[in-house]
């Protein structure tokens, strides 16, 4: 029997005012253009799998009104852990990452 865990973004609101909002002259200010990417992991620390929101441009404080379905077997469940970790998008080729949580078993 497999099991999805499904993790619905829409209630989640990342706040780093730090480094979302990005001086780019005199008195105009904008937020950064940030995406998040959701990691499943196995015990050992290796991803099984990952998927990532589209780009919120220019807020602040972006809101993700996505939803990502992961199959897990049920043996597995008690031991992978979700990561969900927001980029900072610098320009095309570099990324930044400005946080990062995790749910689940613990990664050592």
């Amino acid at each position: 029997m497999r099991h999805y865990i499904a993790t619905h973004l829409w209630a989640w609101r990342p706040f780093f005012l730090s480094k979302s909002v990005v001086d780019v002259g005199d008195d105009v200010v904008r937020g950064a253009d940030t995406y998040t990417k959701l990691t499943l992991m196995s015990p050992n620390g290796q991803e099984i799998t990952h998927s990532k929101t589209s780009v919120r441009r220019g807020q602040p404080n972006p809101l993700y009104k996505e939803t990502f379905m992961f199959q897990v077997a049920e043996a597995q469940l008690p031991e992978v852990t979700l990561m969900v970790s927001v980029f900072y998008n610098r320009n095309i080729k570099r990324k930044e990452m400005i946080g990062w949580f995790s749910l689940g078993n613990t990664i050592v």
